[in-house]
């Protein structure tokens, strides 16, 4: 009811984004929009779910106007205006990808391509991230505590980039289970089934790591936080691995409660599950090639 609304029109499409990216700010109110899971799950979900419909270009007029509504409202000052564009615009975008492609293994290759891209050229950006960090938890906890969580703020900092594409990923890949409810049913099921990071990661992904425990001590820190990016993109791989096997195999359902759980207070698991992407990805290479062989 609420899709089918918020895809009826321009105007419907207007109040969505503008209500949509109000309700996140009032969800969690003190932490800045950036780093608030609401401001994708919700308004980013919206925007996604509109382009994934009806392209970019028809969402991009929507969305400038709710910027403008948003700014007459005095929603968006100073840190904030640049934050809701710096949210919608990649989320456009990458969503573009995904409607055009209709590969979720294209979307997250893209969107770690993104994060790496603006990484090399833009910097480190832990100081920006380790500001916003501060300014959120200086609302949310007593001032003489701030100095004890300054190392869990540098810590976070670094991850930030990460994580801000795991929001985004998940609030693309929602709006996709979105739509196919609503037009597709069974659709996203089938989509996330044939997920594959494209190929040419694999070689990326082991130069990388052999690059990060090897080069000199600038360069580790670069070649670090890209492993990181490339860790998480066979993590949504590992994670379409499971699924299909557990479908498979007409496993309990219960199995991915357990995986989710244990992903949510085992870090480790992670890893693990990023290797089971590998891993997938690895023998389907294989597989083909061995196919090939046998065609000749």
């Amino acid at each position: 009811m609420i899709g089918k609304y918020v895809l009826s029109g321009g105007l419907q499409a207007v109040l969505a984004i503008t209500l949509s990216t109000l309700i996140s700010l009032l969800l969690l109110p003190k932490f800045i929009y950036l780093i608030n899971p609401f401001s994708y799950l919700i308004s980013g979900s919206v925007v996604s779910l509109i382009t994934l419909k009806k392209g970019m270009l028809y969402t991009l007029q929507p969305l400038v106007l709710s910027w403008f509504i948003l700014l007459a409202l005095g929603i968006t000052q100073e840190r904030l205006t640049q934050e809701v564009m710096i949210i919608w615009l990649p989320i456009l975008f990458l969503s573009g990808i995904l409607r055009f492609s209709e590969n979720q293994g294209v979307l997250i290759f893209f969107a770690g391509l993104a994060t790496i891209i603006f990484y090399l050229i833009i910097g480190d950006l832990s100081a920006w991230w380790n500001e916003g960090l501060s300014i959120a938890f200086e609302q949310a906890l007593p001032s003489e505590h701030l100095d004890a969580y300054q190392l869990v703020f540098d810590s976070m900092a670094k991850l930030m980039n990460t994580l801000v594409m795991f929001y985004m990923l998940i609030a693309i890949l929602f709006a996709r289970w979105w739509q196919s409810r609503l037009f597709n049913s069974g659709g996203f099921r089938k989509e996330f089934y044939a997920l594959r990071v494209p190929k040419i990661v694999l070689p990326i992904f082991v130069v990388t790591m052999i690059l990060a425990f090897s080069a000199g001590d600038l360069s580790q820190d670069i070649f670090r936080d890209i492993l990181v990016v490339l860790i998480f993109m066979y993590l949504i791989q590992g994670l379409s691995f499971v699924h299909r096997t557990i479908d498979k195999l007409k496993l309990s359902v219960s199995w991915l409660i357990v995986l989710y759980c244990l992903l949510m207070f085992v870090p480790h698991m992670g890893l693990i599950i990023s290797c089971l992407g590998i891993v997938d990805t690895f023998s389907e290479w294989h597989n083909k090639n061995q196919g090939s062989k046998k065609e000749s």
